[in-house]
């Protein structure tokens, strides 16, 4: 739904020179007013080479935070812009941690290249911290821009395509109903089981009251081309909703036949075997030649597949960054699949604040973490950090890309068994 920055926001167009670049250091950043919020708007989807509609206008209006804002004003026109959804995410152990989903960061192609970005960036994050949350989050447009910020890719995605005709689950029906909801009933039964599940899934954000309407309504100007969406409940006992499905059809023309394509929104259940009733419906629908969905990286249903081959990985990519701000309360807020104590030393150039050294003692059953002035285990980034807060990046995988440290023998090892999670953390709320 929404980008955390523009399009080509590193490319210089016209290098401006020394004075201009003084000047805008000084340019004014504020948040904006509820009044301001549609210039706002405008000027966030000019920055992504796009004009706003509106109906776009009152669509966002509606679950942006006006003083969650931040935009440089040049004179009257705003001319860069960022913004942050009030969010809780799920951490291991299924506890929730607040965090701040940084969005609508843009530059116009007027002013780049001249600071405006990283202030910013360095203003939104002081905002962050004085309002007690510890973690930020951003789904990125470019993957070049946010490392020097502290941001770090923690979640992943696969998008799969499945030829319908071939695929054929193992097994027998899953016991339970699948009813066909319309949207006054999807409105109502579809935000509770999404809240159930999502915190049971780490990676998974909330969703405010606000957020549900505009993607159950499901506007002509999101559907990108597509058809509307359908959504599907699974109820194993009746009246008690266990698990959803949403989808829409699009259709293309190949060799000068028509291809009916169904893309899989969103599955959610709170248990594997709701989830595979629910793809067993999707695989089921009829004049279908082809699914694609958008899959956690260890999304286990393509092995009940008779025919594994059928469940093909066509892309795969990030999704949601994280950027610790507060390491003591982030680690000492999720649970760790061993026990163990380590020492941690995170540099931390953009915000030296958020860095330091830290001993984390932790196992299943919780954690606490401290600075301390001891010798550390492992020397890491703050975006490494990021990265495997939620378990999605083996810091032994970030040391033989040579961006994490071992001083203590043995001590990757040991951190991997600990921040390890049993599935890997998954997000699909695009904000």
């Amino acid at each position: 739904m929404f980008r955390a920055s523009a399009p080509g926001a590193e490319i210089e167009l016209h290098p401006p020179g020394e004075q201009r670049y003084n000047q805008d250091m000084d340019l004014p950043i504020r948040p904006v007013t509820a009044d301001e919020l549609p210039g706002f708007l405008h000027a966030e989807e000019i920055s992504f080479g796009e004009r706003a509609t509106p109906a776009s206008i009152e669509d966002l209006s509606k679950i942006f935070e006006p003083d969650r804002t931040l935009a440089v004003h040049d004179g009257e026109r705003i001319v860069a812009t960022t913004a942050a959804f009030s969010f809780e995410v799920t951490v291991p152990g299924n506890r929730q941690l607040p965090a701040a989903g940084v969005t609508a960061v843009g530059v116009h192609a007027t002013h780049r290249r001249r600071g405006l970005l990283t202030r910013l960036m360095a203003r939104q994050l002081d905002d962050v911290a004085e309002r007690g949350e510890p973690l930020a989050i951003l789904g990125s447009s470019e993957g070049g821009i946010y490392g020097r910020y502290g941001y770090g890719p923690a979640t992943f995605y696969s998008k799969v395509e499945v030829e319908k005709v071939k695929a054929q689950l193992t097994g027998e029906p899953e016991p339970g109903r699948l009813v066909l909801l319309d949207k006054a009933e999807a409105k109502k039964l579809i935000p509770p089981i999404y809240d159930r599940v999502r915190r049971q899934t780490p990676g998974a954000i909330s969703r405010s009251d606000a957020w549900w309407p505009g993607l159950i309504d499901d506007p002509e100007h999101r559907r990108e081309g597509s058809g509307e969406r359908f959504d599907v409940i699974h109820e194993r006992v009746p009246g008690e909703v266990d698990g959803y499905v949403s989808y829409r059809f699009s259709h293309a023309r190949e060799s000068g036949r028509r291809r009916n394509v169904l893309l899989v929104l969103e599955v959610y259940g709170l248990d594997d075997q709701v989830r595979t009733a629910l793809w067993r419906y999707v695989l089921g629908v009829d004049l279908v030649d082809v699914v694609h969905a958008y899959c956690a990286v260890d999304e286990p249903i393509g092995w009940r597949l008779t025919d594994l081959r059928q469940w093909r990985t066509v892309h795969t990519g990030d999704m949601l960054w994280a950027r610790v701000l507060d390491v003591p309360v982030a680690l000492s807020a999720r649970t760790y699949e061993v026990g163990d104590r380590l020492v941690l030393r995170v540099e931390d150039p953009f915000r030296p604040q958020s860095g330091g050294t830290f001993e984390l003692e932790g196992g299943p059953d919780g954690a606490a973490c401290r600075p301390v002035t001891a010798e550390p285990d492992l020397v890491l980034g703050a975006s490494q950090l990021g990265s495997a807060y939620l378990g999605g990046v083996r810091l032994a995988t970030l040391a033989r890309a040579g961006l994490v440290t071992e001083v203590t023998p043995g001590a990757l090892g040991r951190a991997d068994r600990m921040f390890v999670t049993p599935r890997a953390p998954w997000c699909d709320t695009d904000f």
